[in-house]
């Protein structure tokens, strides 16, 4: 049975944040292509690549601060990244895990949808199945938004690293606007902490 997909075009505005500098103060990449170290949910394997962005700038918000449920959101992490407005340079055809058409083929299960053990197996497997088949990524609403309004996307890429192949166009960069944070700590109501180290890493 042929999956379901979703097209993601140049018009739709995408979001990401980043470290603006990274180990001995190089500068981080608004585009970044994970290849597994540490494994994301939907990383490929032999050296392909996938990047990880949202629908919104709250939704990219939470993906990277909210990881840590109960502890609260450290400033000093927040101040170490910059946010990223970028769109696709061309359209790119998702498989959409939002589709009910989806559920029940490909081993799309329950477990999947809601799969947030951090080795992520099942979600890895459908990643490469789907990039061998020329899809090009994945569509699906964001675990840590429990109203589920916010919506993630995965790209793939032949390679890991800075944006290869150019997929992607950035429009604006810049410091997290103090808007932003106001409106998450407010919206999820977790405490504003100044201590350090409790995130995970990333580029």
């Amino acid at each position: 049975m042929k999956p379901a997909t979703v097209s993601l075009t140049e018009q739709t505005e995408l979001y990401r944040l980043y470290p603006h500098t990274i180990d001995d103060d190089k500068p981080g990449s608004p585009a970044w292509f994970c290849g597994g170290e540490p494994p994301c949910r939907f990383d490929l394997r032999d050296g392909a690549g996938t990047c990880y962005v949202a629908s919104t700038a709250l939704g990219a918000f939470i993906e990277v601060f909210l990881r840590v449920a109960g502890i609260g959101l450290s400033e000093d992490e927040v101040h170490k990244r910059h946010l990223a407005i970028m769109q696709v340079s061309a359209e790119r055809i998702l498989l959409n895990l939002n589709s009910r058409r989806n559920f029940g083929i490909l081993n799309i299960d329950a477990g999947l949808l809601h799969e947030t053990n951090y080795q992520y197996s099942q979600s890895q497997a459908l990643a490469v199945t789907m990039n061998r088949q020329g899809i090009e990524g994945v569509q699906w609403l964001s675990l840590r938004d429990p109203a589920s309004r916010e919506m993630n996307y995965a790209l793939f890429a032949p390679s890991s690293g800075v944006d290869v192949g150019k997929i992607f166009e950035v429009q604006e960069t810049g410091r997290i606007p103090d808007d932003l944070i106001e409106q998450a700590t407010n919206e999820f109501d977790v405490p504003r902490l100044r201590s350090a180290g409790l995130y995970p890493g990333g580029s």
